[in-house]
């Protein structure tokens, strides 16, 4: 089994964990399938366990705008909902929405990892979103929960505490 104590003071949550939390939520579920990732259909549900578990478990859940600006899209693209649906998977998520705590990752900072010299060079083919969480693990001292395999690997090469929620979290239990 994998020591998940890094997690305990704080996690960085990565759009996926968030995306499948949020419509385990919305409409009892109806939706989650359909962002399910790689996860298996008959661990969806244990999985969804364990990311509320986690969730109180953990001091701190941070979030970048970057993150939210993703799951959004997500819930848009792959959940199909546009405007009402949209408007009520918020409202489904209200309570646990409120308690993320926002972490501040300013572009110039992204940017900043973007360039030749700098010393995330492994970061520069990340996407916006990866990058903050990176950026907000270090700032935060928190671990990333994700599922994005490439983001942690990353973040075990630079030394920064990283989970992935099916392969860590749910099947190493």
């Amino acid at each position: 089994t994998m020591d998940l104590s890094p997690m305990r003071t704080g996690i960085v949550i990565d759009t996926g964990p968030l995306t499948l939390y949020a419509f385990s939520a919305f409409q009892s579920g109806r939706y989650l399938p359909r962002v399910r990732s790689n996860i298996p259909q008959q661990d969806l549900s244990g999985v969804t366990h364990i990311i509320q578990n986690i969730f109180s478990l953990t001091r701190r859940v941070f979030v970048t705008a970057y993150v939210m600006a993703e799951f959004h899209a997500i819930a848009r693209a792959r959940g199909g909902l546009n405007g009402e649906g949209l408007t009520q998977l918020v409202a489904d998520n209200m309570e646990m929405l409120t308690k993320l705590e926002e972490s501040q990752v300013g572009k110039d900072d992204v940017l900043g990892t973007k360039g030749v010299h700098s010393r995330f060079s492994e970061a520069r083919e990340l996407c916006f979103a990866d990058t903050s969480i990176i950026l907000s693990c270090q700032q935060k001292d928190a671990a990333v929960l994700s599922m994005d395999e490439r983001l942690i690997a990353l973040c075990r090469k630079l030394n920064l505490p990283a989970f992935h929620l099916y392969y860590d979290c749910y099947l190493s239990f």
